[in-house]
């Protein structure tokens, strides 16, 4: 969503896929056009010390810690540790950089106690710096209003279901407001966004003269997702529903 964004406003180039450990994203790096404006780097781990040198390689000026949830656990033995692998993001984020944190999961003071950074918290909690004013649903998608730290407000139209997806917009109109880029851009740029394969797509099935909603969120399954994702089910009008689940691995013994 950042990449589709930041595209709008000048040459983007992002990592795609899983080149986001270290062969991966150093390739990226190089790849990225000369005249690139805006860097957008995922930084994957499953285990300790796996991020830490990926920040000294590319020096970022913003860094982003979504959430803390139980994914690719499998060689971590709590979630706490989860948080402690993700702030390795800081060994190599600029010192006048800023870091953006989730306010509403459960390790925010742990990490803005040691961000060391300027922090920027986002919450659907109208105490954040940013936070979600109003979210109303309907079947083709999200409509949000969203507050920025300087109390300017946008609203914006999503073509996704799922909360989660309002928090990456939250997360996305605060790294384009502390860009310093024309906020008033940000609904139109979003017209051209579209979710990962296998995130959260949405198809129109026609069967029996009749259109099914079928969502594909089949990427790595862990126990959240699958709650965010038959909470997102729910959100339809439709009466008839239909759960379709597979495996949860790489999570250890909780591995299903």
């Amino acid at each position: 969503m950042l990449h589709t964004v930041l595209s709008q406003y000048g040459l983007s180039h992002a990592n795609k896929g899983n080149l986001n450990i270290n062969i991966g994203l150093p390739l990226k790096i190089l790849n990225a056009p000369k005249n690139c404006q805006y860097l957008i780097l995922e930084m994957g781990m499953n285990k300790a010390d796996e991020i830490k040198d990926l920040p000294k390689i590319s020096n970022p000026n913003i860094a982003v810690i979504t959430n803390i949830k139980p994914a690719h656990t499998e060689k971590f033995s709590s979630l706490f540790d989860v948080a402690q692998a993700k702030l390795e993001i800081l060994y190599g984020i600029k010192s006048n950089g800023t870091l953006f944190l989730n306010r509403d999961n459960k390790y925010y003071d742990y990490l803005s106690s040691r961000a060391n950074r300027n922090t920027i918290s986002l919450s659907k909690d109208k105490n954040a710096e940013v936070c979600l004013l109003d979210l109303i649903r309907n079947d083709d998608g999200l409509n949000l209003k969203i507050r920025l730290s300087d109390n300017q407000t946008t609203n914006c139209n999503l073509p996704v279901q799922g909360e989660h997806f309002a928090y990456s917009l939250l997360f996305v109109a605060a790294v384009v407001q502390s860009l310093g880029l024309d906020l008033s851009k940000l609904p139109l740029a979003l017209k051209n966004f579209s979710v990962t394969k296998d995130r959260g797509n949405i198809h129109k099935v026609k069967y029996n003269k009749k259109y099914i909603h079928l969502i594909d969120d089949s990427y790595h399954a862990s126990r959240s997702s699958m709650k965010t994702a038959i909470k997102t089910l729910s959100t339809y009008s439709n009466q008839r529903k239909v759960a379709l689940l597979g495996d949860m691995l790489e999570l250890g013994d909780k591995s299903i």
